[in-house]
């Protein structure tokens, strides 16, 4: 019986805690003072320092704990090499996946493309990722939202149990 009851205990406590657990897996936006400290000025990109959009940035804690700044970048007096080229930053503290693709902690500049420039500007998108130098990390096919109820130039949307979505507009990729 003290057996019986000893398990019952245990097991009342773990369950318990589970809904404990499952929540500190999914993703958080972070927003207050954490985020307006961890927001940069400028991004340094290919020897240019560009200007940080702040009203256009997000501020993510991982599942694993790790946090990764998302912002777009003002490109405008820069030349065509830089302006094409890169619309964001990401800064990552721990591992991400994107597209299937392991992306190591550092600094990262991103663009999204037209698949087809001589096509229609809601074509298709490829999300292009840079290391500081400007070589290409990575590039991943993006999703277009036609049934987004509001498209922001930049957000994340974090729902329980799944990854986040980096979107650009209409268009987003998955980051887990």
């Amino acid at each position: 019986m003290r057996r019986l009851i000893v398990f019952l205990l245990v097991f009342a406590g773990a369950v318990t805690l589970l809904p404990k657990v499952a929540s500190a897996a999914d993703f958080e936006i972070i927003t207050g003072k954490p985020f307006d400290q961890s927001v940069v000025t400028n991004f340094y990109l290919e020897g240019q320092a560009i200007p940080v959009q702040k009203r256009n940035a997000s501020l993510v804690k991982t599942p694993a704990g790790a946090r990764v700044l998302v912002a777009l970048l003002d490109t405008s007096g820069y030349g065509t090499d830089i302006t094409q080229k890169y619309h964001g930053l990401m800064i990552t503290e721990g591992t991400l996946n994107i597209g299937g693709k392991a992306v190591s902690p550092g600094s990262y500049g991103f663009g999204l493309t037209l698949m087809n420039p001589s096509g229609p500007p809601t074509g298709s998108k490829v999300f292009r990722l840079y290391n500081q130098a400007g070589q290409k990390i990575m590039e991943y096919k993006a999703t277009r939202d036609e049934v987004l109820a509001r498209a922001k130039p930049l957000q994340v949307v974090t729902k329980k149990g799944k990854p986040a979505r980096l979107y650009v507009g209409r268009d987003w990729i998955e980051v887990n």
